[in-house]
């Protein structure tokens, strides 16, 4: 059986408009000052709900975040499967996964190539005049905040390693849908 839901608004509505007509300007003017203010009142709401979304998103976002903090603080305490580049502890209903990040490479892109051309390593240098960080890289470690070429241990100017925090992330797994 199913049920029909009443809605008292539209019903009101419905009864408070049957048989209305416009017969003259003046009524015109009353109906577009009913528009303006049914549009007023509107606008006056979704201001309203937007503002009460925004408090409710960012509540949300500090519990969100809360746990987020709790589980990556779990996850520190037991036993998770590692590889280079990340690590992870199976949980039924989630996956916690910590990312490991490489550093933010911040590059002066004259110093690198000035860099470059003193060291007469024009096969990392673009004709374009930029330098080729891909290919450089490649052949350098990382020293603290010192990038430093492997092979002969000299610091690559013009570029700074930046260290960033490992990422966090929580996946929520899908509910299984059996009974």
């Amino acid at each position: 059986m199913s049920e029909t839901i009443i809605n008292p608004i539209e019903d009101q509505q419905e009864d408070q408009y049957q048989g209305f007509r416009i017969t003259d300007d003046h009524l015109a003017e009353w109906a577009i000052q009913k528009i303006k203010e049914a549009q007023g009142d509107t606008a006056k709401w979704q201001a309203h709900f937007a503002a009460q979304l925004e408090k409710i998103k960012a509540a949300n976002q500090s519990t969100i975040d809360f746990m987020t903090g709790a589980l990556g603080s779990y996850f520190a305490t037991v036993p998770h499967k590692e590889t280079k580049t990340q690590a992870k502890y199976d949980l039924p209903s989630a996956t916690l996964i910590r990312k490991k990040q490489e550093p933010d490479f911040q590059r002066d892109a004259d110093k690198l190539l000035a860099f470059l051309d003193a060291q007469k390593m024009d096969g990392f240098v673009k004709t374009v005049r930029s330098a080729d960080w891909a290919a450089l890289k490649a052949i350098t470690t990382v020293d603290g905040e010192a990038v430093v070429i492997a092979e002969t241990g000299e610091i690559v100017d013009g570029v700074k390693a930046v260290a960033r925090p490992d990422k966090f992330d929580v996946k929520i797994k899908e509910a299984d849908n059996a009974v």
